[in-house]
């Protein structure tokens, strides 16, 4: 069974606390339950976010009409069709060329090194069409070397996951050099930007002492 819920994620009768409402849901693990927010007054984003991570689904926004057609105007399949199972990306950074690194954001979605291969812990879903997107920000051991002009490694990244029409577990693996890297923020992938930027934003809102130097006005 799958639960579409649309809501502004404050919960006023029965249980209220975050706390319990995960715990009643996770007793119930046949049902499959996807949250999509709404409204523009109070909206408690945590709830929504955690509730559809505890199910196993997904949880969206919708801010406007746009984003309302968008997301159900047309093909529903990221809402039924679930593409990789338990989802889970490893990355193992090369200390020779990097000094220091920081995963900014999933700090609710953080998997245990020693639980990567571990297939009774329970990661995250990717639906059909769907995509997920992780930032690190690195410290490199010396960012003007020539290193950053060659072949040499700054990581290995592998992907685990379970194929849910053969439930087999498929591993999958690639390397990133110095070069993939070396670049300037402005010749970028525009939807890398979108996504530091994006990743800046949630920093400066919450005020985070890694953005101590920047501003709203810097990011516009």
């Amino acid at each position: 069974m799958l639960v579409l819920l649309f809501s502004d994620g404050v919960a006023n009768v029965g249980a209220t606390e975050t706390d319990r409402i995960l715990r009643q849901l996770g007793e119930r693990s046949d049902i499959g339950l996807s949250t999509i927010g709404v409204g523009l007054g109070p909206f408690n984003d945590e709830l929504m976010e955690q509730l559809a991570n505890r199910a196993d689904g997904t949880y969206h926004y919708i801010d406007d009409h746009d984003e309302a057609w968008r997301l159900l105007g047309g093909d529903i399949t990221s809402f039924v069709s679930v593409a990789a199972r338990d989802a889970k990306v490893q990355v193992i950074f090369n200390p020779d060329t990097v000094a220091a690194y920081r995963l900014i954001g999933f700090e609710n979605r953080d998997v245990a090194d020693r639980d990567f291969r571990n297939d009774a812990v329970d990661a995250g879903e990717v639906a059909i069409g769907q995509s997920a997107t992780a930032l690190y920000e690195l410290t490199l051991v010396d960012p003007d070397s020539r290193s950053r002009r060659n072949s040499e490694t700054l990581a290995k990244v592998t992907l685990r996951y379970e194929r849910p029409a053969s439930e087999r577990i498929t591993e999958q693996s690639a390397t990133i050099t110095a070069r993939d890297a070396d670049r300037s923020f402005d010749d970028a992938d525009r939807h890398f930007r979108l996504a530091a930027v994006a990743a800046e934003f949630a920093e400066v809102l919450r005020d985070s002492w890694f953005v101590d130097d920047w501003s709203m006005r810097i990011l516009s």
